[in-house]
């Protein structure tokens, strides 16, 4: 077992959720030059708010009501796709697709007509940025990474741009510092690529900037950023950081998955095994969310947990747990990885019981 590192399916699942609340919430102060502040960016706050509850039919109800006030702008297709991908990998499905590509295609093409009157619009060219940027997350996440590099390559074009025509734009730092930091994991991807110099520090230190001195962008740049500390292995900083989440949204099933994987990270095993077990009731309260893969995922986490603490008749119980979903297997690749994964761990375990002679041996066979 790699105790301390999250597994690859648990880095993945991670990025992914960071991602989306990357994207989503550094476009929050965003809209056109002309349109009234105030309404556009009440309407924006509430529908964030429902977003940081996965309360996404208000959220998505909020983010159609910004067309009122930024009307044939780029601020509700973009809003309205990127709920959809916040959903999407918070039930672990591809269900919107369509429509989210659909919306991010409407985004650029109004982002680029407002350019094409002002080529100096510092939100245009954000949305534009961040519509470019949200693509190539979902990209990543559908494993077409070159695609994901060409939108990527766009959208740090388009948010620098951005910061050029106004520098006081702290939220647009999240995209940016997210691009800087993470180009460095996608270019592992790509490895016909000439040299790709490190800027993970410079990544985080504009992702710090988002949280202190943003408006709309604090918490997902929060949350962003504990990722990048728990990969650099800062872990009391990371544990700081999703503690003050996790107690401002109790009941966040994506700051919980963030909490989990933290509390794995520094090998904090009891405060795992609580994290994942917190998770696993609220993916259980919600059917929707309660998909094969984010069940499997979650249990496996516990497991991994449990046989840290070396309760290992409890880590039989979750290995079995988790192959019992495999009989309704997710197309998802990260599934198989998983079961796999689970195999193994109910072996080791079966090997510690037999050792220690405090159980009978399980029958592993398939």
């Amino acid at each position: 077992m790699n105790a301390g590192r999250p597994s690859v399916v648990a880095q993945e699942r991670l990025t992914l959720s960071v991602l989306s609340l990357l994207f989503l919430v550094s476009a929050g102060a965003c809209r056109g030059a002309e349109q009234p502040a105030d309404s556009l960016s009440l309407v924006v706050e509430w529908g964030l708010d429902f977003a940081y509850h996965e309360e996404y039919e208000d959220a998505m109800e909020m983010f159609r009501q910004a067309e009122r006030f930024d009307p044939g702008g780029p601020a509700s297709p973009f809003f309205q796709a990127g709920l959809l991908e916040m959903r999407m990998v918070d039930y672990g499905t591809d269900d919107g697709e369509e429509e989210f590509m659909a919306l991010i295609g409407e985004t650029i093409r109004r982002a680029s007509g407002q350019l094409k009157d002002d080529p100096e619009n510092a939100w245009s060219h954000f949305f534009l940025g961040s519509a470019y940027g949200y693509r190539a997350t979902h990209q990543v996440r559908k494993a077409r990474y070159l695609s994901a590099f060409r939108d990527g390559m766009r959208a740090i074009g388009s948010l620098g741009r951005a910061v050029e025509c106004d520098s006081t734009l702290y939220d647009a730092y999240l995209g940016l510092g997210g691009y800087h930091y993470l180009k460095t994991k996608l270019a592992r991807f790509l490895t016909w690529l000439p040299f790709v110099p490190d800027d993970r520090e410079r990544g985080m230190e504009e992702v710090r900037l988002a949280m202190e001195r943003g408006k709309y962008a604090r918490i997902a740049a929060q949350d962003a950023l504990i990722w990048f500390l728990v990969e650099e292995q800062r872990h009391e900083e990371a544990v700081a950081l999703v503690s003050d989440l996790v107690a401002a949204y109790p009941d966040s099933r994506t700051f919980a998955w963030s909490s989990a994987r933290v509390m794995e990270a520094k090998e904090d095993w009891q405060r795992a095994e609580q994290a994942w077990r917190r998770l696993l009731e609220l993916i259980l309260e919600d059917e929707k969310a309660s998909s094969s893969l984010n069940l499997v995922t979650c249990r496996y986490g516990l497991a991994e947990a449990l046989y840290e603490l070396e309760r290992y008749d409890e880590t039989l119980e979750e290995c079995r747990a988790v192959l019992i979903l495999a009989r309704n297997p997710d197309p998802d690749k990260r599934f198989a990885q998983i079961i796999e994964q689970a195999w193994d761990l109910l072996r080791r375990t079966e090997e510690k019981i037999a050792e220690i002679g405090t159980g009978e041996k399980l029958v592993g066979e398939r």
